[in-house]
C-alpha cells in the first residue's frame, strides 16, 4: 500500500467512485446474524471501520491478516460494504482501489449511534486519502506500542489512537480546506487531548505554528510513515516555531 497513500492525491488525477448502496430493503432488512460466531479479528475490524469511516482491501489484508474469503463473509452478513475505486492519472492509466465501509449490521454490531446509511456517499479523495493515512500511522504505531487501538475522533480530526488511558486524535492534511477546519478548533477549543499531525510537507501547518505552541503535538511526513514499518525516530515536534526532529 506504500505507493497507494503516496500517489492517489497528488493532482492532475481523475477519480470515479462506484459506491454500492444499502438504502431500501437491505437498510431495513439486513442478513439476520443469528447463531453466527463472531470472532475477535471481525470485530477488531469492525470497531476500526466504524471510528474511520473507510479501509482499502489491501489494508486489511496486511494489517489485519484479513483474506478476500474474509472480508466476503463479512459482506455476506451486512457487517462491511465493498467499493471500488479507480483513479486515472495524465497518461490515462487506471489504479483500482477496493474499500471497505461499515454495513447496517456492522453498525449494529458495534453500537455506533451516529450511522447513516449510504454515509460513505459524501466521501470525496481528501476524506479517502485521510482515512488511508490514518491506517497507515495507525499500523505503524500499534507496532511500536503494543496495546493501541483505533478510537473515534471528533471533527476535524480523521481518528484516534487509544493507549492504556491516553487518547491521541490524530490530524491529516490534505488541501487548504483542512488548514481553515483546524485553525477554527485551535482558536476555539479550551482544552486539547495529545495529538498527531500528518502533512506530505510540514510546511503546509506553518501557518498553525502560534497555535500549537503550547500544546502536545508531535508531527509526522507522509514519506516518514509509508517508509519502513516503524514511526521510531520518525516523530518531528515544534521547536521555537520550527519543526525539528524529536529528541534533537
Amino acid at each position: 500500500m506504500t505507493k497507494t497513500a503516496s500517489s492517489i492525491i497528488e493532482t492532475g488525477k481523475n477519480w470515479s467512485f462506484n459506491w454500492k448502496s444499502r438504502s431500501g430493503q437491505m437498510a431495513n432488512k439486513p442478513p439476520s446474524l443469528v447463531g453466527l460466531n463472531i470472532d475477535k479479528k471481525t470485530k477488531e475490524i469492525l470497531e476500526a471501520v466504524a471510528s474511520v469511516g473507510l479501509i482499502t482491501g489491501k489494508q486489511l489484508l496486511s494489517f489485519y491478516n484479513s483474506r478476500e474469503r474474509h472480508r466476503d463473509h463479512m459482506c455476506k452478513y451486512d457487517m462491511l460494504v465493498k467499493h471500488q475505486i479507480n483513479v486515472t492519472n495524465e497518461e490515462g492509466k487506471v489504479q483500482n482501489i477496493t474499500v471497505y465501509t461499515l454495513g447496517v449490521n456492522g453498525a449494529k454490531m458495534t453500537n455506533t449511534s451516529y450511522y447513516k446509511v449510504d454515509y460513505w456517499k459524501h466521501y470525496d479523495q481528501y476524506k479517502i486519502y485521510k482515512c488511508i493515512m490514518f491506517f497507515e500511522c495507525f499500523h505503524r504505531f500499534k507496532n511500536d506500542f503494543k496495546g493501541a487501538k483505533v478510537y473515534p475522533g471528533i471533527f476535524p480530526f480523521t481518528g484516534a489512537i487509544r493507549l492504556k488511558n491516553a487518547i491521541m486524535e490524530v490530524f491529516v492534511y490534505s488541501n487548504k480546506k483542512d488548514f481553515y477546519d483546524i485553525m477554527n478548533y485551535l482558536r476555539w477549543k479550551s482544552s486539547f487531548n495529545r495529538m498527531i499531525f500528518i502533512s506530505n510537507d510540514l510546511n503546509n501547518l506553518h501557518q498553525l505554528k502560534p497555535h500549537l505552541e503550547d500544546k502536545k503535538v508531535r508531527y509526522l511526513k507522509e514519506e516518514d510513515i509509508t517508509d519502513g514499518e516503524t514511526l521510531k525516530g520518525k516523530f518531528h515536534v515544534l521547536k521555537e516555531r520550527e519543526f525539528v526532529m524529536q529528541g534533537s
